[in-house]
């Protein structure tokens, strides 16, 4: 399994489409800040993005996604300097045109897909903490944006099928989407920083796909180093610098992530789970496991079954 699908599988990925909509000049909408990653697909037509703390603005056009990975408030409107109202202010006084929902004035419509992704944000992994506040796919760009192009047309196509099951159809392509986009985002990255520009790189994407893969080894940096094809000291500080933290961190933080995960979803007992990631002692393993969440393994598997 490569590092990316096993974080994105670990970290409980979902994606859900909310709706799909026209609007119609004048209109301005208010997507405030929240714990979700919002995304908006333009279907249709074009709109401005105004990304509210560092006063950017966008003009997005058909085809173009955009996604908000921390959740930052931002607006969205028929022209630069238009006013935008809240969401549910807008979204309540909506009208039926042909079969679809409208909202705003008289004027030309932009269609628009929007939705948001969920991910476990008490699993703290580097992936999502690197992300920029906004990432902006042009419908063009990238070396998936055939990948891309196709994933966005069958998104509009279930999302106007209305078929059984298109629901669900549309949520799972919403998580295709982001991971097409983080794709492409990857290949847009100047440097090599964070979880995705370590991906890049192709020594320690080698070893990353290794702790992945083999948690419960008896790594070191020096065998890390091996795999990478670099010396102990060029790696370490490879490593370093575009996650942020060593690579032994990298690993015990991954262990914990994964035995979490284990311990939520497995009724195997803590030595094992310990066992699992390259613990012998359990004593050792629990002691870490609530160093990094705040409750011990026990606690974490009986809140987990509670909230079941």
């Amino acid at each position: 399994m490569d590092a990316l699908t096993d974080v994105l599988r670990t970290l409980r990925l979902r994606g859900t489409v909310y709706f799909q909509a026209d609007f119609c000049a004048p209109w301005g909408m208010n997507i405030k800040g929240g714990e979700v990653a919002n995304f908006h697909i333009v279907s249709k037509g074009q709109c401005w993005l105004r990304v509210h703390g560092t006063g950017e603005t966008l003009s997005l056009h058909e085809g173009d996604l955009v996604v908000f990975p921390h959740g930052d408030s931002h607006d969205l409107l028929h022209a630069e300097q238009a006013d935008a109202v809240p969401a549910g202010a807008l979204l309540s006084k909506s009208r039926s045109s042909g079969g679809s929902l409208v909202y705003g004035g008289e004027g030309p419509a932009t269609n628009l897909i929007c939705g948001h992704f969920e991910y476990d944000r008490a699993a703290a992994h580097p992936l999502f903490g690197f992300l920029p506040v906004l990432m902006h796919i042009p419908h063009s760009e990238g070396q998936d944006a055939n990948w891309l192009t196709l994933a966005t047309q069958l998104t509009v196509l279930e999302s106007n099928a209305g078929r059984e099951g298109a629901g669900a159809v549309v949520d799972r392509l919403a998580e295709v989407l982001l991971i097409q986009v983080l794709r492409a985002y990857m290949s847009q990255l100047e440097a090599r920083e964070g979880f995705l520009g370590a991906l890049s790189d192709q020594g320690l994407a080698r070893v990353l796909a290794l702790i992945h893969d083999q948690p419960e080894r008896g790594w070191t940096v020096a065998g890390m180093a091996r795999h990478a094809g670099m010396s102990r000291s060029t790696f370490a500080a490879r490593f370093k610098g575009s996650l942020g933290q060593t690579p032994m961190q990298y690993l015990s933080q991954w262990r914990m992530i994964k035995a979490r995960e284990i311990l939520q979803t497995t009724d195997m007992t803590t030595i094992e789970v310990a066992e699992s990631i390259g613990y012998q002692s359990e004593f050792a393993f629990a002691k870490m496991f609530k160093r990094y969440f705040g409750m011990g393994p026990g606690a974490m598997r009986k809140a987990a079954k509670e909230s079941a």
